[in-house]
């Protein structure tokens, strides 16, 4: 199965909301998943077998489409998770959604 995490703060940012990410990532990949996370930072990066993407032009509406239609376009099986982490987004990117299934930690 391949996740898809949107990270508000994901290392080296520090927070608690981005080491759990961090972890998560890495243990969903440890079992055999295919892991992507998205990050505000604008790095591209691979942590083991986890790929680090910044996210296209942020976490505004526009940089929120451009990731949905993204995300889209994977093969069906694929699974969104976005850790809760309040305003994290900004308030703007509350009213955008994704259309893949979502699951809140």
């Amino acid at each position: 199965m391949h996740w898809n995490i949107l990270a508000g703060e994901f290392p080296p940012a520090i927070g608690g909301v981005g080491s759990h990410t961090r972890v998560l990532a890495a243990e969903l990949a440890a079992i055999g998943h295919t892991v992507t996370v998205y990050t505000g930072r604008s790095e591209h990066r691979t942590e083991g077998r986890v790929r680090v993407f910044g996210a296209p032009r942020g976490w505004t509406r526009r940089g929120l489409a451009e990731l949905s239609r993204e995300l889209d376009a994977q093969p069906r099986g694929r699974r969104l998770l976005i850790p809760y982490a309040p305003n994290v987004f900004g308030r703007r990117s509350r009213r955008d959604g994704c259309s893949p299934p979502r699951i809140a930690t």
